[in-house]
């Protein structure tokens, strides 16, 4: 049951990404402000109970020791302490021994400080409901070293609190035009930087099966990302078509491969059939029908090879083959046709060769080899297979002296279909899947096939390269 996408996953890439940029710069911003908003706020009350201790030290200290004497209010006796009571820009109390406030300065009335105690002389309070206030206390002491009073020394907060709110809605302010300012540009950024991304996705929607060929534009993909992966798609594509090509050249070939065996059948059947013939005659028709038909079988099986080295990949498992041994039962399957022709069968083996591949598919391979380098030596001539390990791989090479071929063919003997347009070569039955088969089963092991020749009916070389397995 697929998933039914959600509404995130409905927004185009832009605007998730200005989302996404915008979320980043609010939880950023939102951070900072907020680490800003206290440490003013802290500063701000820091300064302001700084105020008042300075303020009433400095008021205090006016007062005469023995002012207070009999808890009576400073007079006369005070006049200093007075005029600084009243000059102070806060509310200044003077407060007994018993509590009672024995002289205020008139300001915020509605506040009446009590007394902090002993023991709490340099407290601060802070109290007061619709406009809460801060109160500093400083010790009033007489002789001795007593304390006689307290000199409490009052400033309302709200011035405070009114800028601290200020600050906060100007930040708050602050925030939101930076987070939309990020997120619109942002927004632009995303679209201007995928643009080229959506000329890609257009250019290869209109790309169809009839457009072979055809690639994605990369004149307006950036040096970037964008513009490699436009040069990945284009390689992509190109493989493609290569590959299209190649399974149109396999088809075509493969039909007339086919075709050929059949035609010639048919053509057999329609000349037997135009006048009765004696039992020998109809043997005779039967026995060349039979060719054709072997020859369709052969091609079939091959084609069957073929496409199975191709279609499976590397395998799961990793195999070991004895190439010495397996090589030297080869040649003794191989020696009867090779006697029967008049050719010479050349052993040499390297015992303890092992590589890595299936025996199955490495016999396949070697097989074809093999069977090439009898079928086109002409008698007289000599085949030669050996084993050795060489240059770090595992090497087993059929050598020959029979038709050879020229630096023109070498890069195309593992072609599917291919045959030389040497005589010594069309004489001889084949379907011309052998090398490729060959070279396919070979590098689904990190293998390969090598040829070699010194030139037309000078003999050749193919080699089996694979992966040694390394002696413990």
């Amino acid at each position: 049951m697929s998933a039914v996408p959600t509404s995130a996953s409905r927004l185009s890439i832009s605007t998730r990404l200005a989302l996404w940029y915008g979320l980043s710069v609010t939880l950023l911003l939102g951070l900072f402000v907020a680490f800003l908003y206290v440490g003013f706020h802290v500063s701000l009350h820091r300064d302001f109970d700084a105020a008042l201790a300075a303020e009433a030290e400095r008021v205090a200290a006016i007062l005469p020791g023995g002012a207070l004497a009999g808890g009576s209010p400073p007079g006369a006796s005070a006049p200093g302490f007075v005029q600084a009571a009243e000059a102070s820009p806060y509310a200044v109390h003077l407060i007994g021994p018993d509590g009672a406030a024995l002289f205020s300065n008139g300001r915020l009335p509605e506040t009446t400080p009590h007394a902090p105690g002993v023991g709490d002389g340099a407290a601060y309070h802070t109290h007061g409901d619709d406009e809460p206030v801060r109160t500093r206390y400083a010790e009033v002491r007489g002789t001795g070293g007593r304390t006689t009073g307290w000199v409490a020394v009052t400033g309302a907060e709200s011035g405070l609190h009114r800028e601290t709110h200020r600050l906060g809605w100007l930040l708050a302010l602050g925030v939101a035009l930076g987070v939309a300012v990020a997120a619109a540009s942002g927004y632009g950024l995303a679209r201007r930087a995928l643009r080229p991304v959506s000329a890609l996705t257009e250019a290869a929607g209109r790309i169809g099966p009839a457009e072979r060929g055809a690639r994605l534009p990369t004149g307006e993909a950036p040096h970037d990302e964008l513009g490699d992966l436009a040069a990945a798609f284009n390689g992509l594509l190109a493989r493609l078509d290569e590959g299209f090509e190649r399974e149109r050249r396999f088809r075509a070939d493969a039909a007339h491969e086919l075709l050929t065996p059949v035609t010639a059948a048919r053509s057999e059947i329609d000349v037997a059939l135009r006048r009765d013939r004696e039992a020998a005659g109809y043997r005779e028709v039967v026995g060349r029908l039979d060719r054709h038909v072997e020859r369709m079988g052969g091609l079939i099986s091959g084609l069957l090879a073929l496409s199975r080295a191709e279609a499976e990949g590397p395998p799961a498992a990793r195999e070991t083959v004895d190439l010495g041994a397996l090589v030297g039962a080869l040649a003794d399957r191989a020696e009867p046709l090779a006697v029967a022709k008049g050719v010479a069968l050349v052993r040499d083996l390297t015992a303890g060769v092992v590589a890595h591949g299936s025996a199955t598919d490495v016999e396949v391979a070697l097989e074809n080899l093999l069977d090439n380098a009898v079928k086109y030596t002409p008698p007289g001539g000599t085949v030669t297979v050996s084993v050795r390990p060489e240059g770090g791989e595992a090497v087993a090479a059929v050598s020959d002296t029979g038709a050879g071929f020229g630096p023109a063919e070498r890069d195309r003997l593992f072609e599917r279909f291919y045959r030389a347009d040497d005589p010594a070569v069309q004489r001889q039955a084949g379907s011309g899947l052998g090398l490729a088969i060959a070279q396919r089963l070979a590098e689904r092991y990190g293998g390969r096939v090598t040829a070699q020749s010194d030139g037309p009916q000078r003999g050749s070389t193919f080699a089996l390269r694979l992966v040694p397995v390394e002696s413990p």
